[in-house]
């Protein structure tokens, strides 16, 4: 039984917007480097569980 992928497919474009959006104000405030490192870590994170979900879901 397969199941619909769209949902996961809206949260992974969320977290890279998020994460580049974290990026963009990072850059734009130059010292505020904790900001940065958040959005990065929130897109590795992201991507990471989606893999984890789709290897979960195709056994």
């Amino acid at each position: 039984m397969k199941k619909p992928f769209w949902p996961l497919t809206i949260l992974y474009f969320g977290a890279v917007i998020l994460g580049i959006y974290g990026m963009v104000e990072a850059y734009q405030q130059k010292n505020d480097f904790n900001l940065f490192f958040r959005g990065v870590l929130v897109f590795l994170w992201t991507g990471f569980l989606i893999n984890r979900i789709r290897k979960h879901v195709k056994k």
